[in-house]
């Protein structure tokens, strides 16, 4: 098992190739030239080089992990996404309420209906109904918008 990472071990990193350590490197150099004589300690105990350890570290970290497959961070042990894992819930999981104000009919409409070119909807304060106004897209066949529309409106009644 020579310098190949062909076998079941990790090769630990010389001093130089480690990345933490260019960083480091790299920091205090910049922060010398910046500074010039008025910052003066540089010691692990100074507030400033623990911060640009933290980032360092938090930069390190980063690069580790990134050289992960997506695949990896989306599936279990199993190789199964599971959604909710990472708080992704469907809107029928996640919203709490029906619609309530005509923007919720409206972006309801689109949702459930993607033929729509557009949709108005107001709400009358007398009566507390709604009149929806629709626009089929141009591009939609002439036969087929009736069709449209009714199974939308089918698909958007609330169930009791």
């Amino acid at each position: 098992m020579g310098k190949d990472n062909n076998g079941p071990y990790i090769r630990q990193l010389a001093e130089n190739e480690n990345l933490y350590s260019y960083l480091q490197r790299q920091t205090l150099e910049e922060v010398h030239r910046l500074s010039g004589k008025v910052w003066t300690d540089f010691n692990a105990h100074d507030p400033g080089v623990t911060l640009a350890d933290i980032a360092n570290y938090a930069l390190t970290e980063m690069d580790y992990k990134l050289g992960f497959g997506t695949v990896d961070y989306l599936t279990g042990e199993d190789g199964i996404f599971e959604p909710e894992r990472f708080g992704l819930f469907p809107p029928e999981k996640v919203y709490t309420t029906a619609p309530v104000t005509p923007e919720d009919y409206r972006r309801l409409f689109f949702a459930r209906i993607p033929e729509l070119e557009n949709v108005w909807v107001e709400c009358n304060a007398a009566t507390g109904g709604y009149t929806v106004k629709i626009a089929l897209s141009p591009f939609e066949e002439e036969d087929n918008g009736k069709t449209v529309v009714k199974a939308g409106c089918e698909d958007l009644q609330q169930p009791p």
